[in-house]
């Protein structure tokens, strides 16, 4: 084969693993999709191969706490011994603690932010509004990462430990601000 046809065949390909990789998100995010078009939000989703892995690339990740498993799964590496403020309560009520409030007022209203999850692939943006308006409806899947696209604030959920852990990763080192337990 001549050097054009090989390229024309790799372009092709990888056109059809970014369509592959989008159905594969919409069918995985339909949930959040719904909740998006019911309140005409403005989103957009991530297919991008340039967004793969991009926790793992550029923040300092360990081995989530307690886990046994050869998956691999992840948690962002900070110290949790320096938290800020940790607490307990339910779903419900997680926006009306003063140090979750405090966290989400020092990000600029007009941010959005990055729905990332299953190692850490960006999937969706939304607004920092959207997101407020029903957190867990994004904490939806098994390990979510919301970050923000300025990429100096981090959302966590562990989904089996039943915590979302609030990081401010401006900084050199990140810093745990809030890390809250989620009462069932």
């Amino acid at each position: 084969m001549d050097k054009q046809k090989i390229e024309n065949l790799r372009e092709k390909r990888k056109l059809l693993q970014e369509e592959i990789r989008l159905k594969k998100i919409r069918d995985r995010i339909t949930p959040q999709l719904k909740y998006l078009h019911e309140h005409d939000s403005i989103y957009k989703v991530h297919y991008e191969s340039k967004h793969v892995n991009w926790i793992n690339e550029n923040l300092k990740v360990r081995t989530k706490d307690g886990y046994r498993g050869i998956h691999g799964d992840f948690q962002i590496d900070v110290n949790d011994n320096s938290c800020l403020s940790a607490t307990i309560t339910t779903e419900d009520e997680l926006l009306t603690l003063k140090p979750v409030a405090k966290f989400l007022d020092d990000i600029p209203n007009d941010t959005t932010f990055i729905i990332c999850s299953l190692g850490g692939d960006p999937e969706l943006e939304i607004s920092k509004e959207t997101f407020i308006s029903k957190p867990s409806i994004f904490f939806f899947n098994p390990e979510n990462w919301i970050i923000s696209t300025d990429r100096k604030f981090l959302i966590e959920s562990i989904w089996e430990q039943s915590v979302i852990r609030f990081i401010d990763i401006s900084q050199s080192m990140p810093i745990l601000k809030v890390k809250v337990e989620i009462e069932n």
